[in-house]
C-alpha cells in the first residue's frame, strides 16, 4: 500500500527519529506533491534538493515504499557524485584553464547541492577562452540563479 491508497487521517508532525523538521506536517495530497516535486527536481540535475523533497514525503509516511527506494538510489547517486566531485576538484586545480573539466565540476557541485561554489565555477568557465564550454557555463548560470 502506498501514499496514493491511504486515507489522509491529517497531518503528521515531526518526531525526534524523523530529523526532516523542515516539512513538519504534510497531507497526503502534499506528501504526493512532494514527491512529484523530487522527480522534476531530480530530472533537471537537482540531486540534493530531491532528496529533501523525498525525505519530506517519508516524514508524512515512513511506509511508502516507492519513496524509500528513491531516497535510497538517490542516496547512492549523491555518494557517486561527492566522489566525482573531489576528482574533479583535483583536475580543475591541476589543469584550471580546461573549460570542460571546470564545467563537469561545477555542474557536480549543483547537484550535490553546493550551488554558490558552483555558480563560483560557472563564472570562471565563462571566462576562459573555449567558447563552447563559456556558453555551457553562461546558460546554466542563467537557469540557476
Amino acid at each position: 500500500m502506498d501514499i496514493l491508497d491511504r486515507k489522509d487521517k491529517g497531518s503528521v508532525g515531526a518526531t525526534a527519529d524523523k530529523p526532516q523538521a523542515d516539512h513538519l506536517c504534510l497531507s497526503a495530497a502534499e506528501a504526493v506533491q512532494h514527491y512529484e516535486r523530487a522527480s522534476n527536481l531530480y530530472k533537471s540535475g537537482n540531486l540534493m534538493d530531491a532528496i529533501s523533497e523525498i525525505e519530506a514525503v517519508l516524514v508524512h509516511d515512513p511506509n511508502f515504499r516507492d519513496a524509500n527506494q528513491r531516497l535510497q538510489y538517490y542516496q547512492r547517486e549523491w555518494a557517486e557524485l561527492a566522489l566525482d566531485a573531489e576528482e574533479l576538484e583535483r583536475v580543475v586545480a591541476n589543469h584550471p584553464k580546461n573549460a570542460e573539466h571546470r564545467f563537469l565540476f561545477a555542474k557536480t557541485l549543483y547537484q550535490l547541492g553546493r550551488k554558490n561554489e558552483a555558480k563560483l565555477e560557472l563564472y570562471k568557465t565563462t571566462q576562459l577562452p573555449d567558447e563552447h564550454w563559456a556558453k555551457q557555463a553562461a546558460k546554466m548560470l542563467a537557469a540557476i540563479s
